[in-house]
């Protein structure tokens, strides 16, 4: 079964960023995951434009170390090996989803043992981008 989803293989590419910052001049996370477009980076051919890519939703980041597509393994090269590079297996990454019981957080996945739970969003995590396929 396929999701539909295009993940940016480069999943170092989008380095740390918070989820929300109140100062003007920094980029948030779902600003950088929308940055990504045919070009940026330099070896995307895809002829996708800026704001075709967005942060995956808890449910899709979680998919990749859980659900039936799963990449993730007791062997965590897969995911640097076979699949993306740049995966930074010991972080954290962020959903684009808001923590319903809290709002100043929102939802991570940690690769390393596909864990879930809720950050504050003034925290800097790993942005990978990912769009539908077209």
């Amino acid at each position: 079964m396929s999701t539909g989803l295009v993940w940016l293989k480069d999943a170092g590419w989008g380095t740390a960023y918070y989820f929300y910052s109140s100062i003007a001049s920094v980029i948030s996370a779902a600003e950088r995951a929308s940055q990504v477009k045919n070009g940026n980076p330099t070896s995307l051919t895809d002829g996708s434009q800026e704001g075709d890519w967005g942060l995956p939703t808890l449910a899709q980041l979680t998919s990749l170390t859980t659900g039936t597509e799963a990449v993730w393994s007791t062997d965590n090269r897969n995911l640097n090996t076979y699949f993306f590079i740049g995966v930074h297996m010991a972080a954290w990454y962020w959903s684009g989803a808001t923590c319903s019981s809290d709002t100043s957080k929102a939802w991570k996945v940690y690769f390393f043992q596909g864990g879930t739970a809720c950050e504050s969003k003034s925290v800097g995590l790993y942005v990978w981008p990912v769009r539908m396929a077209k």
